[in-house]
């Protein structure tokens, strides 16, 4: 009974403290005109108070009932606050709020054009500052006006705008660092912010920008250090309050992290590279057309300048001189009279483009990331850099608890490190000594995968080593003379992590805590079960495998004629289930209508070799 009472409380806070919003609206109403301005500054004050506190109900962001409620309350606020403080930060703040309501409501038009209001009136406060303005008067302003700007990263990021979200971001996170004291920072928020811009610009390949977030986040966290600056972010054992301990380089996760998004960062630059190893020159960011052009487009924009001067200089020799200083004063009247707002924050033409925090000069920047990539010493230069990264990122991540999901990442970035630089290699014997080495690492991450709770990631892991294992055997081929059978525990290792990638599917697999899958482990086609899938992405990837399986099973030359049956049963079993399965989705079909057709020729090949075994 007692806890029916409390959640209809709870229930009963968000219309309890609106009501309280309504009952000052009124008593503002009430007010005679000509009341002491303190009194309506007292009751304004008031409201704006208690707007806030009903800001925080989580209530009024999900019902619209609630939404509307407030939006309407803020509506009145502002018009009187406008009345009162034209140019008061707090009139600033209202604003935010009625734009973050807006996006909460869907309307991005209407929050948009809000955030613009709240920041034309910083503008205006700005122009009008005095010297004589408080400090911490000063703050609130710089402080409300930081959040419009991550407001409008918010709302842009709603509708799928991410340039411009990003460009947004960039600058809050610009001015929170080149005025760190100033905005009392919370070091962790910060870092949380700068790595998801960070992801932005590394999935755009944006390497410039990217490093620039990761240096400013290393500065971050070493002043951190150094000042003794606290976090209210609860991580570590959720420390209400985070001080100086934290930030001991040698011990924190978060550190791990970021050095981890470094060795993230150079991997997926050399993984771009090897994809364009076929052109001579490897451009990262710009390349010399484009500077060419630039400097081209500056001389003639010279050239056109110096023209238009000579047409403006005869033009004005023919104006008498009286006419030429009525206009002169009346230009200067012009300026001294209007007032132009001029947008700190002009959206570039291509927002992705833009290089965060130029302005600051960040230590430690690799000219590699700016530079052409034209030959093999700067790919190792590369490769050397990034893995020394994430063997830092181990050794911080691995005596932590709950980072087994990423220092397993660790292990499969650090194995494709080894993958980016086999393009470059003609050696065969290197290849498939760098194959080798990748096994090793990602095997070591075998132990472990029965208590990750992220199945994605364990079946990325197992489908990676089978692809290694179909590499193996291609360059194994080639650079020796190996036995038959040789080849054959290859092609099975091959099978059996395949066949433990499609076996993932099944969900009694993926939550059988004995379903442990080893190196060196004996293929086993019966552990292949009927599977589930969360997407057309995901089946689309099950039947490319499967098919794939089938196809390497037929490439063991069993002398074993009861083992040779096994894997041509299992093949035909796989090209079956594929074929029925397609034809139950006719959309997966169209996809796969040329293994369809494969398939189809497969089946009545192997049952013909099956007959011939007996």
């Amino acid at each position: 009974m007692e806890n029916n009472i409390e959640i209809e409380k709870k229930d009963l806070e968000p219309q309890l403290k609106l009501r309280e919003v309504k009952n000052i609206r009124k008593e503002i109403f009430s007010l005679e005109e000509n009341s002491p301005e303190k009194i309506y500054h007292e009751k304004i004050e008031k409201l704006y108070n208690k707007i806030l506190d009903c800001l925080q109900e989580p209530q009024i962001k999900i019902t619209g009932k609630f939404l509307l409620k407030i939006t309407n309350e803020l509506e009145f606020l502002k018009d009187v606050m406008e009345k009162f403080y034209p140019r008061n930060y707090r009139l600033q703040e209202v604003y935010n709020q009625r734009g973050v309501l807006y996006a909460e409501c869907g309307d991005i038009p209407n929050a948009i054009k809000t955030l613009e209001k709240s920041q034309e009136i910083y503008l205006e406060n700005k122009k009008n500052s005095s010297e004589n303005q408080e400090p911490k008067y000063l703050q609130h302003v710089e402080n409300v006006y930081n959040l419009s700007l991550f407001y409008f990263a918010q709302v842009y990021q709603k509708i799928g705008q991410k340039e411009i979200a990003s460009f947004y971001l960039a600058k809050t996170l610009e001015r929170q660092i080149e005025n760190w004291k100033f905005f009392n920072v919370d070091p962790l928020k910060w870092a949380e912010n700068a790595t998801n811009l960070y992801q932005f610009y590394l999935f755009n390949h944006q390497w410039k920008s990217a490093e620039a977030v990761l240096l400013a986040t290393k500065y971050v966290l070493e002043i951190s250090n150094e000042k003794g600056i606290e976090s209210d972010s609860n991580l570590d054992q959720k420390k209400e309050n985070i001080s100086l301990q934290f930030f001991d380089m040698k011990e924190n996760s978060v550190w791990g992290l970021l050095l981890f998004n470094f060795g993230s960062l150079y991997e997926q630059l050399l993984l771009m590279t090897a994809m364009r190893k076929n052109n001579k020159v490897y451009e990262i960011e710009e390349n010399e057309d484009e500077k060419n052009n630039e400097n081209e487009d500056e001389k003639n924009n010279e050239i056109e300048d110096e023209k238009n001067n000579e047409i403006e200089d005869e033009k004005i020799k023919e104006i008498e001189d009286e006419k030429n200083n009525e206009i002169e004063d009346e230009k200067i009247k012009e300026i001294e009279d209007e007032k132009i707002i001029e947008n700190p924050l002009q959206i570039p033409r291509n927002p992705i483009k833009f290089i965060p925090f130029q302005s600051f000069k960040l230590k430690n920047q690799d000219p590699l990331l700016s530079t052409q990539i034209t030959n093999y010493e700067q790919i190792k230069k590369l490769f050397k850099k990034g893995k020394e990264y994430l063997e830092e990122s181990e050794k911080i991540l691995t005596s932590k608890k709950g980072f087994l999901n990423q220092w397993i990442e660790i292990k499969r970035l650090e194995s494709a490190l080894f993958s980016t630089l086999i393009p470059w290699e003609e050696d065969k014997k290197r290849i498939y000594s760098m194959n080798r080495r990748r096994l090793t690492i990602l095997f070591q991450t075998l132990p472990h995968l029965q208590n990750l709770k992220q199945n994605e990631l364990k079946r990325e892991i197992i489908l990676e080593i089978g692809k290694i294992f179909e590499l193996i055997i291609e360059y194994k081929a080639e650079t020796t003379n190996h036995k038959v059978s040789q080849q054959n525990e290859i092609l099975e290792q091959c099978c059996y992590f395949y066949s433990c990638f499609l076996a993932l599917f099944n969900k009694e697999n993926a939550e059988n805590p004995n379903f442990i899958i080893k190196e060196n482990s004996q293929w086993d086609p019966t552990i292949i079960k009927e599977p589930s899938f969360n997407s057309f992405e995901e089946a689309s990837d099950y039947i490319t495998i499967r098919l794939l399986l089938s196809k390497i099973i037929s490439q063991i030359r069993e002398q074993n004629q009861q083992k040779a049956k096994i894997q041509i049963t299992a093949a035909v079993e796989n090209y079956q289930w594929v074929l029925d399965y397609l034809d139950k989705h006719p959309k997966l079909a169209t996809k796969f209508q040329t293994e369809k057709e494969i398939a189809t020729e497969m089946i009545p090949y192997l049952k013909t070799k099956f007959r011939s075994l007996f």
